[in-house]
């Protein structure tokens, strides 16, 4: 089971003024580390803790998709980088990042949440052959194509990103599945 608490032990003091200030210190950019950090802890955290909540007839999909996965357990990850998630869970997962980028409150860097929105974009198109966004072919490569070659970006995440970007430019990249998950993903 993935835990809440996050390791703090090395944090530079002046982040910790920054968390517990709850917004209201002067922002400093996050590093790699931390962002990679963040990123992880949220791609592990259970759904269901931040979005609330699902929809009966959404979680009956989960179900079917997943048998025996059990409701508390399923991550952002886990569905993120999943070889057939459910559309309508994409879409959830696009407005709640959508939502952390916009508030600075939120506790998520944006950064970070930008990355989970073009994760949910970029799911919905290689695994699900949907579109769930207005944004264009060339401002969703650029995103991909950014967001692929940071640094602080998983393998996984890296690897849907990518697939993405083959996709929208002709060169395949449908329906790849990875075929390990990483533990802390994994229910």
């Amino acid at each position: 089971m993935v835990s809440d608490l996050i390791n703090l032990q090395g944090a530079l003091p002046e982040r910790l003024v920054e968390l517990m200030s709850l917004g209201t210190a002067v922002h400093q950019p996050w590093s790699e580390e931390e962002l990679a950090a963040i990123l992880q802890y949220q791609l592990a955290r259970p759904l269901e803790q931040d979005l609330g909540p699902l929809p009966a007839a959404l979680r009956k999909e989960l179900g079917k998709v997943e048998p025996g996965l059990a409701p508390v357990n399923d991550t952002f990850g886990f569905w993120l980088h999943h070889a057939h998630p459910p559309v309508e869970l994409l879409r959830l997962i696009k407005q709640y990042a959508k939502s952390c980028h916009k508030n600075p409150l939120s506790g998520i860097p944006p950064k970070v949440a930008l990355a989970l929105y073009y994760l949910s974009l970029a799911a919905a198109l290689v695994r699900c052959k949907t579109r769930i966004t207005s944004l264009s072919n060339e401002e969703l490569k650029v995103g991909f194509d950014q967001l692929a070659n940071a640094r602080w970006v998983d393998e996984l995440s890296r690897a849907v990103f990518e697939q993405a970007w083959l996709y929208l430019t002709g060169k395949g990249g449908v329906g790849q599945n990875p075929t390990a998950w990483p533990e802390s993903y994994r229910p």
